[in-house]
């Protein structure tokens, strides 16, 4: 999941299952595109972005899924005009970049979350963090509701939060 407006909270849509243990996370910055690689898109709200080895104000995502070349392309450098990528049907579609500034990185990250929610298995790379909600306590299964904030501290010693609103119930 990436994100680009930390100023107000994000409202996962659906409900979250009181007994469903589910890694979730944050990409705060796209990777850069890397060759021969199988780049996927599940539907319209789950697909992977990525920026050129060369950054030109845009980052780029999977219109249609396939397999990079074996060099990189020749990106447009306009928003919403189309890239070919290889020669597996590879498409890319330019978005105005608005995440995480390309010269800076995530060098430490710490979890809130209210209603006595535990997140376990964290991790983070440069751009993104990874966790796992655990089994959800009464105090969330009563409150209805619980959120997860990811505390992001940067090379630069900057600091923002990222907040997770979950609801609870059954599928």
């Amino acid at each position: 999941m990436f994100y680009s407006d930390f100023e107000k909270k994000l409202h996962i849509p659906g409900f979250h299952d009181p007994n469903d243990i589910r890694p979730m996370g944050w990409l705060f910055k796209p990777p850069i595109w890397i060759a021969a690689t199988t780049y996927s898109k599940s539907d319209e709200e789950n697909f992977e972005i990525v920026i050129p080895s060369v950054f030109s104000g845009l980052y780029f995502f999977v219109r249609n899924p396939g397999k990079s070349g074996a060099t990189e392309p020749t990106w447009v450098r306009k928003e919403g005009k189309l890239t070919e990528d290889g020669t597996l049907g590879l498409i890319w579609e330019a978005k105005n970049y608005n995440l995480m500034p390309v010269n800076e990185y995530i060098v430490a990250v710490t979890y809130i979350t209210t209603n006595s929610v535990t997140v376990s298995s964290t991790s983070f790379t440069t751009g993104s963090s990874d966790f796992v909600i655990d089994v959800l306590p009464v105090a969330a299964v009563t409150a209805g509701e619980f959120e997860i904030t990811t505390r992001v501290t940067k090379n630069t010693g900057a600091k923002f939060d990222a907040t997770m609103v979950f609801k609870v119930g059954e599928r």
